[in-house]
């Protein structure tokens, strides 16, 4: 393309500048920033990763870092002692319902995770180490 070979670099980077801003939706890392899963640092890595590394390289460090974050995530879950709030038949969580009350001689736990083979001794541990301090009470 001759036409192309006469532009100053500084137009011909104005191009490509204008063309990426329009792939970045602001919108979208907004509602990731709120959601305070970590998702929006998964896009930021994505987003410079490209624009570092290239394409193919950004989204790999991309991808891994998220898998990475996504094994951590599910390998350490956490669990809830759930008690009844006064005068109804629902069950929460003691920590976030002080007014909840554990029933007596049941302790009730609910994993906050998908349990699969990876969390699975980690669970049943801190399961033996709630039994415990709830038998020592």
């Amino acid at each position: 393309m001759p036409s192309i070979r006469l532009l100053p670099e500084a137009v011909l980077a104005a191009i490509v500048i204008h063309a990426v801003a329009h792939l970045v939706d602001f919108k979208l890392l907004r509602y990731y920033a709120q959601i305070k899963t970590g998702s929006i640092w998964a896009a930021l890595t994505a987003i410079f990763g490209v624009l570092i590394f290239g394409i193919l390289k950004g989204l790999v460090l991309a991808v891994g870092l998220t898998l990475i974050a996504v094994m951590k995530r599910l390998s350490a879950p956490q669990e809830s002692v759930l008690g009844r709030l006064p005068d109804t038949n629902k069950y929460v969580d003691v920590q976030w319902n002080p007014e909840a009350r554990p029933i007596e001689g049941l302790l009730i736990i609910r994993p906050n995770a998908m349990l699969f083979f990876a969390n699975a001794n980690r669970i049943l541990n801190h399961v033996r180490m709630l039994l415990k301090a709830a038998e020592a009470r």
